[in-house]
């Protein structure tokens, strides 16, 4: 019955073309709505008003009804009159006011008696400032505050920065992408939510990377004319978002012809150098940017046809000398005596004389030690064609910064970024009823790097992308209009490809070198990663291949204007296609380790990795050994109904429902599985493939987990102006999201469909020796323990669902200036998680793991070799939660006599139980929880919570020159020096970030002290036994010099004034996420600018940013790891949130 209705609600969706992304906006225009009466108050049906677009000159007429309310729905943004008749009834007209995006316009108008026309002061009705229509939340850039704001890299989605709420642990350095987003850095998260479950949209269509929920897409700010970013209480026509709404509009061509020609660039010379260089003595990084571009625009038939065309080219390169650490030429010949500086008469380090000197061992021989750590024969293939060949691997050429081999060569590193993009835009409009409009966008992005050393084989990255759209806008009559939307977006990634600069390996590199590998399909050899010195050489070749990630739109919108009631109702659907390999994250080459364990004493005393290279002792090996192309594809679905009643003139309801369905992700040839839960058997889709485990079943659906059919989201609120200068709103609504996964998060990541290799040797011990593996082992032969993958969804996982509440106050200090003050709430659950489903239920006991005797996955199951037993097992799933309560003020002035700024303060406390999958910029938080059996115990601030948070954007042009208030009859050379000019400005302030207090522990095992021994996936965090007292805080005692931050080691020993401690072993420790606090954040960008006429319209223009004007450090985090010899030290990590002053230069044409 489910699926039936299911499919109806699709075959509506589609046949309509409604879709929509789930994600919000079909919306990207405005609105103007008002009650027309006489003189006398009497409402007056039947009155004609004309809403004209200055720009184009096209005109939008309706008609009042009964109740003698109108409304004109789904107007470009730009510049307009309105102007109103009735029979019997002199002209009103309102004079050229700016509508913005989303926005409702109210003029409640009064016509008098024929005979006079007149024009409406503006702040007659309700100031256009204001929003009297509901309790929506939000910001808006203006086409004026893009442009002028500095922005780095010209990246859009800085602006995302400057809003209540609105907070990014990587401060603003993270917002300068000149390609398009790849990482979380480029998106902020916005009252307590998780930057992936923000939505973007251009022009009403889909702009989101979907499988890593990042931005596909970064317009150029020349071709944006405005950005409406949605924080809280959307209309029921928004859905699959629970974050913000970031609302990107395209400009139009006009009447008139328009255009631009731009440059900007970027050089190191004219920058200051970074604290961390100026720390360490060395000098500024070089580098070089230049962007470039253009815009055209006009009419194609006036007051019909518009269009309009930008360009933005982008290029990145930096270079310079590096350094790597590689094998002396002593050690290539098996002389290891430098790890020594003084040997007894047996030839033996002597640790008196030389307290961290390292003593070789043979563990395969006795542990017979190696006489002055010599001798040590070059046993591996790798190494022996690697020393025979210096051109690829080098001598060292500078001496050790260590005395042994650190940083002991230099050479020359350069890495590039660049993008070509464009948009074009058409608008039409062949009568009074029917709008046309259409896009498409693209962009060629890609980035690449050369090496110190070409055999590490760095990746070349691409990242296309392409978004199309059309929208139909038809007036069936004044009171029922219809908009259908419809696009497509597609985003490359082709990530991390090798590259073979030396042209020796390609794909026979493992061949070459000696590694045992069958079936290269990528350049370079398996990395060789050796513990204690030397640079890593080869690459894993992690997670290559290409992501195809397709995304369909489908909107249609239906608006009823009936008396008092104005209904918007409609259907959306995305159509969600993803195609890629499946991997997971030991790469398709995968590495071979050298811990040093096998040039041990066997006792914990001696072993260097190196050593053990050379001698062809691998301690573990792992690799992706075949991986499958898969499709996964989605529908995400949506109907809705929202009724603005407005009551009376002042006082309107806004009362909405919206219903979304998430179909479960299926795999286009059912290449997909799970583990149920309960019973431990492996389940695939569709049919149990060849080389499933003995045992396999069939998944209950096709998707593997069951759908959820409870996202129903109520949308309530009210709009009341007790008068025309103030407004107060409210509202309650639900929200919905679910988020995608890389890859390793997917359930196509199961065995046959991906086959990986873990393979592990016990370090050596006296009287319990081992044999190590070799490199020409590689992958093959031995115990492949391990060699199953899988990825669990529990059956009942859901999207995330956010409730949230506000009350807010709004006041127009004057007509241009408002003031907004208002408390906001919001609490969501069934948020994604990830944690180890296997981990021991009895801390230190593998045998107490849920499925180590498990009939099929366990030790002894009917999986065999393919089985989990005591290993970890990867579950995906909706526990988590979130809490954000604030109060927000905003005051805005909008383009008023040359000065146009946005306020913002938010004083907040955002609480949750996990990070998620996205990194942040903190220390000491992990998306799984400590305990997978206790979330609640991971219950504290979140990583992005700031309790004070200011933020403010402006454009002032200056009152000084010809016509100006000041030196208004300046000649003609007095005026082109100082008159005219422009100033822009921007500028963010956190408090102190969170910081987590960990053990340093990893899957639970720590490296050095006590340990949980849980296995879980979770940080593990230490005990606290009481406050900690900070004195004399610096960047290197950040939590001070009072003797309770010096942390207990002892584990589960309590000294009496420690603050934290290890906790005991085999046992969680207590205290909370966010126990300590790191630094705040500050900066602060400024522009200067001016344009010098020179015929006409035509003008000439130069400007100058400056980011990070003030050149402001901001420090990074703490080291929290209180195993850790710089626990609660700043400089010693060189952690620096800011970025360091930069400056930028350019010059433009305009017509």
């Amino acid at each position: 019955m489910k699926r039936i209705l299911f499919q109806g609600l699709s075959g509506v969706a589609i046949s309509a073309l409604a879709c929509v992304h789930t994600v919000q906006s079909q919306t990207v225009t405005g609105a103007i709505t008002g009650t027309i009466t006489d003189s006398s108050g009497a409402i007056l049906p039947g009155a004609h008003i004309t809403a004209h677009n200055v720009a184009t000159g096209v005109d939008t007429v309706t008609t009042s009804n009964g109740s003698g309310f109108y409304r004109i729905e789904f107007l470009p943004i730009g510049r307009y009159t309105l102007t109103t008749e009735a029979t019997g009834f002199g002209q009103r007209s309102v004079p050229a006011f700016d509508l913005e995006v989303l926005q409702t316009a109210t003029f409640n108008l009064k016509l008098a008696v024929a005979g006079s026309s007149t024009t409406v002061d503006v702040s007659e009705a309700a100031p256009p400032i204001l929003n009297t229509n509901d309790a929506t939340l939000g910001t808006t850039f203006t086409a004026n505050a893009i442009a002028n704001v500095p922005l780095n890299g010209l990246d859009f989605s800085a602006l995302t920065l400057y809003l209540p709420g609105a907070v990014n642990t990587a401060g603003t350095s993270g917002t300068t992408v000149i390609e398009r987003s790849t990482s979380y850095t480029d998106t902020p998260n916005i009252n307590g939510n998780r930057a992936q479950s923000n939505n973007y949209t251009l022009d009403g269509i889909d702009m989101n990377e979907t499988f890593n929920n990042v931005i596909s897409y970064s317009p150029a700010p020349e071709a944006l004319q405005e950005i409406k970013v949605l924080t809280a209480n959307s209309p029921a026509d928004y859905g699959n978002v629970n974050g913000g709404g970031i609302v990107s509009v395209l400009k139009s061509g006009t009447n008139r012809f328009h255009g631009s020609a731009y440059g900007y660039v970027q050089d190191y010379r004219l920058n200051a150098n970074s604290w961390a260089n100026n720390n360490q003595g060395i000098a500024i990084n070089p580098f070089s940017q230049s962007q470039f571009g253009g815009t055209f625009g006009g009419p194609i038939l006036r007051d019909k046809l518009f269009f309009f065309v930008d360009y933005l080219g982008s290029r990145y390169h930096t270079g310079g000398t590096a350094t790597a650490s590689v094998l002396s030429a002593a050690m290539r010949n098996g002389d290891f005596s430098a790890l020594c500086s003084a040997f007894d008469a047996n030839g033996l380090c002597d640790k008196n004389q030389d307290p961290s000197g390292i003593q070789l061992y043979d563990a395969q021989n006795n542990f017979a030690p190696f006489v002055r750590n010599t001798g040590v024969p070059i046993n591996n293939p790798v190494a022996r064609y690697l020393f025979a060949h210096p051109d690829v691997y080098p001598l060292p050429n500078v001496a050790p910064t260590d005395g042994l081999l650190a940083n002991n060569y230099q050479g020359s590193v350069r890495s590039f970024k660049a993008n070509n993009q464009g948009d074009i835009k058409v608008e039409y409009d062949p009568n009074g009823k029917d709008k046309l409009t259409a896009f498409y966008s693209m962009s060629t992005a890609y980035d690449g790097s050369v090496a110190v050393l070409g055999i590490t084989f760095p990746g070349t990255n691409l990242y296309p992308t392409k978004i199309m759209g059309g929208n139909w806008v038809h007036i069936f009559s004044p009171t029922l209009v219809n908009s259908a939307r419809v696009g497509f977006t597609r985003t490359d990634w082709n990530v991390g490809l090798p590259t073979d600069s030396t042209g020796v390996f390609g794909t026979s590199g493992n061949s070459i070198v000696g590694v045992g590998f069958t079936g290269q399909a990528y350049n370079g050899f398996t990395a060789q990663v050796v513990s204690g010195g030397p640079t890593s050489i080869g690459n894993q070749a992690l997670n290559n291949g290409t992501i195809i990630d397709n995304t369909y739109s489908y909107i249609d919108n239906l608006t009823w204007q009936r008396g008092l009631h104005y209904l918007s109702m409609g259907v959306q659907a995305l159509r969600y296609q993803q195609n890629y390999p499946t991997s997971n994250n030991s790469g398709y080459l995968g590495n071979l380790n050298y811990t040093g364990a096998f040039t041990s004493d066997g006792a914990g005393s001696g072993g260097y990795g190196a050593a053990d290279f050379v001698l062809d002792r691998v301690q573990s090996a792992e690799a992706t050994l075949t991986s499958s192309n898969v499709g996964q594809r989605q529908w995400r679905a949506a109907g809705y109904i929202n009724d603005d009643f407005r009551i009376r003139p002042n006082l309107t309801l806004n009362i909405g429902v919206r219903y979304e369905f998430d179909q479960p992700w299926i795999e286009s040839n059912d290449r997909q599985g799970n583990i149920d839960v309960a019973s431990g058997q492996v389940q695939y889709a569709g049919h149990v493939p060849a080389g499933a485990p003995a045992g396999s079943g069939l998944c209950p659906t096709r998707g593997c987990y069951k759908p959820n059919y409870r996202q129903i989201m109520p949308r309530l609120g009210f709009a009341y102006q007790p008068s025309s200068r103030f407004v107060v709103r409210g509202g309650y609504g639900a929200t919905s999201f679910y988020e995608g996964n890389s890859s390793n998060q997917r359930l196509t990541s199961v065995t046959p469909f991906l086959s990986a290799v873990n393979v592990s040797v016990n370090s050596p011990k006296v009287g319990a020796a081992t044999t190590a593996r070799t490199a020409e082992q590689g992958f093959i032969g031995g115990t492949t323990s391990g060699s199953g993958t899988y990825d669990v969804y529990p059956q009942d996982i859901q999207p995330a669902y956010i409730q949230e509440w506000s009350l807010t106050t709004e006041y127009a200090l004057t007509r241009s200036t408002s003031m907004q003050v208002g408390f906001i709430g919001e609490q969501g659950q069934h948020i994604e998680d990830y944690g180890n489903l296997n981990q021991y239920r009895v801390n230190g006991d593998p045998t107490s793991a849920p499925y180590y005797n498990n009939s099929y996955i366990g030790i002894n199951g009917s999986a065999g070799a393919l089985g989990v037993g005591s290993n970890s097992l990867l579950i995906t799933e909706s526990r988590a939660m979130m809490n954000y309560n604030a109060l927000q003020a905003v005051l805005r002035q909008r383009a008023t006599q040359g000065l146009e700024f946005t306020l913002n303060y938010t004083y907040g406390k955002a609480m949750t139980n996990s990070l998620g999958n996205y990194g942040l910029n903190v220390n000491g938080y992990s998306g799984a929880f400590q305990n997978y059996y206790d979330s609640s115990a991971d219950y504290g601030p979140a990583g992005y919570d700031v309790k004070h948070n200011v933020s403010f954007t402006g454009v002032y042009a200056l009152p000084i020159g010809t016509g100006k208030t000041y030196l208004m009859g300046a000649g003609h050379l007095l005026d082109a020096a100082v008159g005219g000019w422009k100033v822009g400005f921007a500028g963010v302030s956190y408090s102190g970030f969170p910081e987590t207090v960990t053990t340093g522990q990893v899957n639970g095992a720590e490296v050095t002290g006590s340990s949980n021994n849980s296995n879980s996936f979770g940080a593990a965090r230490v005990n606290q036994y009481r406050r900690l007292k900070i004195q004399n805080r610096n960047i290197n005692h950040w939590f001070g010099t009072d003797a309770s931050a010096i942390p207990c080691l002892t584990a589960g020993v309590d000294n009496g004034v420690c603050a934290f401690g290890a906790a005991a072993n085999n046992v969680f420790g207590d205290s909370r996420n966010g126990s300590v606090r790191g630094p705040g954040y500050l900066n602060v960008d400024m522009s200067a600018f001016k344009d010098f006429r020179i015929y006409h319209e035509h003008s000439v223009g130069f400007r100058f940013d400056a980011f990070n004007a003030l050149n402001i450090v901001s420090y990074g985090n703490p080291d929290t790891s209180i195993t850790d010899t710089t626990f609660g030290q700043i400089a010693s990590q060189e952690q620096i949130r800011s970025q360091e002053r930069r400056l930028q230069f350019s010059a433009n044409y305009r017509f």
